[in-house]
């Protein structure tokens, strides 16, 4: 996933990544509700279920577990998205099948959307150690540390 890819994704939805928030300033019920033919839906899940991308003559929908931490649905509500820009089938997000190539692809999405690298930039000039990189961007440490790496 390139910059450019998210910058114009994050700015077709209206979401400017160099205003400064208490949070992270980005929002995938801003980014859905801009993509209409996505339906969201929060609900129980198998335990080793993260989340679901769906794609029938019905539309497309974007499935995560609910009973997972804020961080872990959001990494999982960009990965599912990741599906749908990067023209993914439907996809089940088990553990079992997380090193094929389009989870690869999804994940490296979700981390792009999730913590651009204009973002990552600053809050590491800001000199933010990757416990307060992941409050301030609403992800788990890990997520941080390997963006700092892809």
């Amino acid at each position: 996933m390139s910059d450019s890819t998210t910058r114009y994704i994050l700015k077709s939805v209206g979401i400017d990544i160099s205003t400064k928030f208490p949070t992270s300033p980005i929002s995938f019920r801003k980014i859905l509700n801009h993509f209409s033919n996505i339906t969201f839906i929060q609900e129980s899940l198998d335990p080793k279920t993260d989340g679901m991308y769906i794609r029938c003559n019905k539309g497309h929908f974007i499935i995560v577990n609910r009973d997972r931490p804020i961080h872990r649905r959001r990494f999982s509500i960009g990965h599912e998205f990741g599906h749908y820009i990067l023209g993914h089938d439907s996809d089940i997000t088990q553990e079992k099948n997380s090193h094929h190539q389009s989870e690869v692809e999804a994940n490296k999405f979700s981390a792009s959307i999730l913590m651009p690298s204009d973002i990552m930039y600053e809050l590491n000039k800001a000199n933010m150690s990757i416990s307060e990189m992941a409050t301030w961007l609403r992800v788990s440490k890990i997520a941080v540390a390997f963006r700092c790496f892809i």
